[in-house]
Parts: C-alpha cells; sequence; structure tokens
C-alpha cells in the first residue's frame, strides 16, 4: 500500500514521536532529540523547537494529524477499509522487534491498521 505518496504521509503524521521517546527509554536515559542527526553547523539544521511545529512531529496537534492521516487512508481504501501489512524483523535483532511492534500499536490505534510480524532468520 506504500506506493502512493497519501498513504506513507498519513503513517508519517499519524505515528506518535512522543510515545516513541517514551517507549525507547531506559530508566533516565532519554532519547536523542528529533533533530539529532544534523548537526547545529550544518546549513540543513533546524532547531528542535520548529521540529515540533511540523505534522507528524507536533504533540500539541496529535489529534488533527491523525484525522488527516485517516482522512487520507480513507480517500486511498474507501471510509474505514485500511490495508494488512507486514512489518519485517530479524527474530535476533531486538530494536528491529522493538521498533515493529510500537508501529503495530502506533498504526493499529491511530490508523485502524493490522500489522503482522513474521519472523525471519
Amino acid at each position: 500500500p506504500f506506493d502512493t505518496w497519501k498513504v506513507r504521509w498519513a503513517v508519517m503524521i499519524a505515528m506518535d514521536r512522543a510515545s516513541w521517546n517514551e517507549f525507547m527509554m531506559a530508566g533516565p536515559a532519554d532519547m536523542a532529540p528529533p533533530a539529532y542527526w544534523m548537526h547545529p553547523a550544518s546549513p540543513w539544521s533546524i532547531p528542535n523547537e520548529e521540529y515540533s511545529k511540523f505534522p507528524g512531529w507536533r504533540q500539541d496537534k496529535k489529534d488533527e494529524d491523525i484525522a488527516e492521516a485517516n482522512r487520507l487512508m480513507d480517500e486511498v481504501f474507501g471510509g474505514g477499509e485500511r490495508p494488512t501489512v507486514q512489518c519485517m524483523a530479524v527474530a535476533t535483532d531486538q530494536s528491529d522487534i522493538d521498533a515493529c511492534l510500537f508501529v503495530m500499536d502506533n498504526l493499529g490505534k491511530n490508523l485502524g491498521m493490522t500489522l503482522a510480524m513474521p519472523m525471519r532468520h
């Protein structure tokens, strides 16, 4: 289903970055900020405060992002219809498994999608 930009955009804006941060915390060790990979001296970097205003990254308007994501999914698949997709994880890679579990939960809650996770070896 990811061959159209509307589906890719819907998934991107429906993901809850704040809950990902909480999911990835280990005790007091917080995840890096959303823009961690952009070096501050880079001409392409922007402050985290700016990132937090973009659709999909903002938390204060998450309901708006989820509503827009569902509107796009309805436009592509029909009202309330959602594809079933697979999240491919390597059985020996815990970070793959964690990411798949998080995405499965998020897209299930926010878009009503069903994700399967067959394990590859």
